[in-house]
């Protein structure tokens, strides 16, 4: 699907916002039963992937925070009817997919999850600023591509 298709297919979901983590955390704990966790549930090699991975987010090219200042909220979905589309179909244990989870960091709104389908919710959820919505930025842009990748 070429970026044209995707405008015409995809644009109007796009919601105008942005959500912080806080109004994301909200939403989640509303939608799903999730139980906040702590980063000791995750490697040590893993916390500091996401650390990088939140760093060199669209999200932080102009906040420009640090690694070491970042602040790492992680939720554990629970297993019950809603949440059962979020959960792999043979889970990964290797890659931690066995738990299905969603990580936010408060200051970039860098989030990842082990559900494709949740992250997706979750970006589509939290929407995009005015500017970015009207100047089609990266960050817009972004959006488009996962909605078109879940659509395929």
């Amino acid at each position: 699907m070429n970026y044209d298709e995707q405008l015409k297919s995809f644009k109007h979901l796009i919601k105008i916002g942005p959500k912080t983590v806080l109004e994301l955390s909200i939403l989640l704990k509303n939608k799903l039963t999730v139980q906040e966790i702590g980063a000791g549930k995750f490697s040590d090699y893993y916390r500091e992937a996401l650390k990088l991975n939140a760093f060199y987010c669209i999200n932080n090219e102009k906040l420009q925070i640090m690694p070491d200042e970042m602040v790492f909220r992680f939720f554990e979905v629970i297993m019950d009817e809603r949440a059962r589309q979020y959960f792999a179909a043979e889970p990964n244990t290797l890659l931690m997919q066995d738990m299905c989870y969603i990580v936010f960091e408060e200051k970039t709104g860098y989030m990842c999850s082990s559900s494709n389908k949740l992250f997706i919710d979750m970006m589509l959820a939290r929407g995009v600023s005015q500017e970015d919505y009207d100047n089609e930025s990266l960050q817009f842009r972004a959006l488009l591509g996962y909605l078109a990748s879940d659509f395929e």
